[in-house]
């Protein structure tokens, strides 16, 4: 018989409890060693049950069905480790089994979710398989759609949290703004925040926004660009300048007028139709 050489990994149980490595992690480690190896199909098995340990080799000895060859023993030890969704705590119903809004907030959700997938000892590839099975038809339809990297755990709830992130209705944007605008002194402290939040940043414009969207309308009132002095362009000098001495002046003129500036902010996000759509 060949002995293994490399760095193989531990035995996989050696005495009763849960394994110290989740099986299926275990297994692929020892498939990549086992991959280097000119060995027979017989050898192969030998060399799995010596690597399962004392107490891997009880377990696999209690298990139904046939256990002769490699693929067998992986077989059976795969099907007998995989995560059980039922030992513990109240799994959360699927996100979203039909098209149409979630019953319950994607946040709650995972949170729900992810408490748990902490019980469980599962692999990586454990963990995607579980979150896609929970996500539901129309759940998993929708994560397909999404532009970007969806292939690991992480990926895929970043994926889903950006999506279902929850947008502010445009009169709660505009109330928010006209607010910081007329609130005068204290206008010089809230308004850049604001700003931000609706798109009008430091670094300019922020796509799909709701500042997109008043750019988008104010150009096409004016003949395809923004004019000099408008709401849109005294927005967007505060958000790049991070409210100068200028912009300041503007903001605090507009709070001690009584409010011409905020009149217009709010009347053109009020009745601005290219506004960017909510998510579902």
């Amino acid at each position: 018989m060949l002995v293994p050489v490399g760095h193989w990994p531990e035995v996989f149980l050696e005495k009763p409890g849960e394994p110290p490595v989740p099986w299926t992690d275990w297994i692929s480690e020892f498939d990549k060693h086992l991959k280097e190896e000119r060995c027979s199909e017989k050898e192969k098995a030998d060399w799995l049950r010596g690597f399962l340990g004392e107490e891997g080799l009880l377990v696999l000895q209690r298990l139904p069905g046939p256990t002769e060859t490699y693929e067998e023993i992986v077989s059976a030890l795969t099907d007998h480790y995989k995560p059980s969704m039922s030992k513990i705590g109240h799994w959360p119903e699927v996100f979203l089994g039909k098209p149409g809004d979630p019953p319950v907030p994607w946040t709650d959700w995972i949170s729900e979710f992810e408490k748990n997938l902490k019980e469980e000892r599962c692999s990586e590839k454990a963990k995607v398989d579980l979150q896609r099975r929970f996500l539901g038809k129309e759940g998993r339809r929708v994560l397909q759609s999404l532009p970007g990297p969806t292939r690991t755990y992480e990926e895929i709830v970043s994926a889903l949290t950006d999506h279902y992130k929850p947008s502010m209705p445009k009169t709660t944007v505009a109330l928010l703004v006209g607010g910081a605008i007329i609130g005068g002194v204290g206008a010089v402290v809230v308004a850049p925040f604001v700003l931000t939040g609706i798109g009008f940043t430091s670094a300019g414009i922020t796509a799909g926004s709701y500042a997109a969207a008043m750019m988008s309308s104010a150009a096409v009132a004016n003949g395809g660009a923004v004019a000099t002095g408008s709401t849109v362009a005294i927005l967007q000098s505060a958000g790049v300048l991070g409210l100068s001495t200028v912009a300041t002046t503007a903001v605090g003129a507009a709070g001690a007028a009584g409010g011409g500036l905020v009149t217009e902010v709010v009347r053109e996000m009020l009745s601005n139709e290219t506004q960017p759509e909510n998510k579902p």
